[in-house]
């Protein structure tokens, strides 16, 4: 049986931390990631710049904190406790699906794998989810990679399609 906790501070290591998102990350949402369409290609959403729709998202995530079973972290960096990218989880009955964003300029230093596998590890260690995956479009080779360094193996008998922001998309599931 799972055992919801909601969103808490999840300590990745010296630079990085999960936390909630507070009303002051919505002009760092919007700079880092919110705005760019090369970190949304893969996502479901437009990116956007209008301030007034970062503010109303995180409005949306702060109310459903009070929910346990809710799990919307943004992901900061130190010193300055930045908003750098987000990352999510959505249940499905007992499967926990990871979802992620990260500001293009943090790219290829690891941040996303370093954070997944501690939310992998939150899951099992704290929630008790056994089943964890990620959906990733096919031609979307890097997510495809983190999803392997963080120990999951592709279901190559569970494809999907999904509109993404650029059109119709093959999707792959990972699973641990």
């Amino acid at each position: 049986m799972l055992k919801h906790l909601g969103t808490i501070t999840i300590v990745i290591d010296q630079e990085l931390t999960l936390r909630r998102y507070k009303m002051t990350d919505a002009e760092a949402m919007i700079k880092n990631w919110a705005s760019n369409p090369l970190v949304t290609e893969w996502l479901t959403w437009e990116s956007y710049s209008d301030f007034e729709t970062a503010k109303k998202r995180i409005e949306t995530w702060i109310e459903q904190y009070a929910n346990p079973d809710f799990y919307q972290w943004v992901i900061a960096i130190s010193p300055l406790d930045e908003a750098i990218g987000s990352i999510s989880v959505h249940f499905h009955n007992d499967e926990a699906e990871i979802s992620y964003c990260l500001g293009m300029d943090y790219w290829n230093r690891k941040i996303t794998g370093r954070c997944v596998r501690k939310v992998i590890e939150f899951l099992r260690n704290e929630i008790g989810a056994e089943k964890i995956c990620l959906e990733v479009a096919e031609e979307n080779l890097n997510s495809q990679k983190l999803a392997l360094s963080c120990g999951l193996k592709c279901r190559e008998d569970k494809v999907t399609y999904k509109k993404l922001t650029h059109g119709e998309c093959k999707m792959k599931w990972y699973y641990l």
